[in-house]
């Protein structure tokens, strides 16, 4: 019993592991997309993020101004 929870937690310990390399992996791809479509020049994951929340804010704070016409 001990050995096959020992074998369980290992695998899910990999497998969590695995996850967060596909994880980077893609958002590295879409940093690298979003950089060539917008001729920006992003370094980090979480610099990109901070930008499109930015764009999201401008974007909904124009949405407003147009509602209130």
């Amino acid at each position: 019993m001990l050995l096959a929870e020992k074998k369980a937690k290992k695998e899910l310990l990999l497998a969590e592991k695995k996850a967060k390399k596909e994880l980077k992996k893609s958002q590295k791809i879409e940093l690298t997309n979003y950089n060539k479509e917008n001729d920006t020049d992003f370094k980090t994951y979480s610099a990109y993020q901070k930008h499109l929340k930015i764009l999201l804010a401008i974007d909904l704070k124009e949405s407003i101004k147009e509602e209130r016409r």
